[in-house]
């Protein structure tokens, strides 16, 4: 136990709180259990050790544990937690749960049986925490922490601070909102850096190979994280790389499910499944129209990546460029509001739509419609109905 405060204690002081990042959702800090969930490489630990070294900072007493370490190969994380709460301990941060087997009864034990303590916790595997065996659903509040958005890109990478914009300003308000923004910096000299390595936080680590490293989480997400959905077959980590790199080369992805299927060699309802878990993991995001039923066994009606980062992780320069725009601007907004497919438009969020495209994008898909928008890349201004893409990378 002793070591376990010293390691907290060092980690703590060495955490750095020039960006804290927020989640679209705001975390009840307050609340006795919190779980934060994301895409392995968004942040989790750090956004994890920056709160505790905030609480520090205020006097309080914090303990900071990650469920990897050696120690709880022979010690029980209830055990921990009761020791901590005994000596006046007040938050205690639980890293990679889905490292420790029956992480999510010791934690509903914790939460019935030490009403004093407050307890966040981060798990990496999406397919892991979904499949728990407890159920935490009454007692923990879920979050989920994204990608770097573009806003966030910025003040990491190159130090420009904006604060971020509610999408009905946004809408309601582009015009006077985006020249106040180039009047400080051109959002375009930055916007291609950000879709091409800016996701991850992984950025802040100069010498790192950006990319390769994007494609080896995705490799270990696949490798490490998949065997663990019901009926997987091993040895099929294979065909589910290969579904991705045809995502990320086809132009915005309405699968055929039987054709892909037999493409890469597996049968339509194992391919059904798989993008579902896909989508759970984080991988890709599966739309659909208003109104359809979302389940394993319903095929999604468009498929796109996650984030562009992915495409160019994957496709290089045969990444489409459509759905390089289509991904930018869903995972923008995807974390926040439900994005759903439109019959006329690209998508829609409750009222308004949204029809994507370049520089020379028309109108006429949404002409005569209300609350209808036409995002485009490549400029720096709009006017009226129409607004920059980079815009909606400042939501959160």
């Amino acid at each position: 136990m002793e070591n376990l405060i010293q390691n907290s204690q060092w980690l703590i002081s060495k955490t750095s709180l020039d960006l804290v990042r927020g989640v679209p959702l705001k975390i009840n800090w307050e609340w006795r259990l919190n779980g934060i969930t994301g895409a392995r490489g968004c942040g989790k630990t750090t956004r994890l050790l920056q709160q505790a070294r905030i609480w520090q900072q205020q006097g309080l007493k914090v303990l900071y544990i990650t469920l990897d370490d050696f120690y709880f190969s022979t010690h029980r994380l209830f055990d921990v937690a009761s020791t901590f709460s005994k000596t006046g301990g007040q938050y205690l941060l639980v890293d990679e749960v889905h490292k420790y087997e029956g992480w999510s009864k010791e934690l509903k034990n914790i939460y019935d049986l030490l009403p004093d303590l407050k307890v966040t916790f981060t798990g990496s595997s999406i397919i892991q925490i979904t499949e728990q065996d407890a159920d935490l659903s009454r007692r923990a509040l879920m979050y989920q922490l994204p990608g770097l958005s573009f806003r966030e890109y910025l003040q990491l990478a190159h130090g420009i601070k904006v604060s971020p914009v509610e999408l009905n300003d946004l809408l309601n308000k582009h015009e006077n909102w985006t020249t106040e923004i180039i009047q400080q910096f051109r959002p375009l000299a930055f916007w291609n850096l950000y879709l091409t390595r800016g996701y991850f936080p992984l950025l802040a680590e100069k010498d790192r190979d950006y990319l390769l490293t994007v494609l080896q989480l995705l490799k270990y997400i696949i490798e490490v994280d998949f065997p663990y959905i019901n009926g997987y077959q091993a040895g099929y980590s294979q065909k589910i790389q290969a579904i991705m790199r045809i995502i990320s080369q086809a132009p915005p992805f309405i699968p055929n499910i039987s054709k892909l299927a037999e493409q890469v060699g597996i049968t339509r309802n194992t391919m059904v499944n798989y993008l579902h878990y896909m989508d759970k993991a984080l991988l890709t995001k599966n739309l659909f129209y208003p109104g359809h039923s979302i389940s394993h066994l319903q095929k999604p009606d468009k498929v796109l990546l996650s984030n562009p980062n992915l495409y160019y992780a994957l496709a290089e320069e045969k990444a489409d460029k459509g759905s390089l725009r289509e991904s930018a601007f869903v995972s923008m907004l995807s974390h926040i509001y439900d994005v759903h497919l439109h019959v006329s438009a690209d998508f829609s969020i409750g009222d308004y739509c949204f029809e994507i495209g370049g520089r020379k994008k028309g109108k006429h898909q949404i002409e005569g419609m209300q609350n209808a928008f036409v995002i485009k890349d490549d400029i720096e201004t709009g006017m009226g109905n129409i607004i920059p893409l980079w815009a909606f990378g400042f939501l959160y």
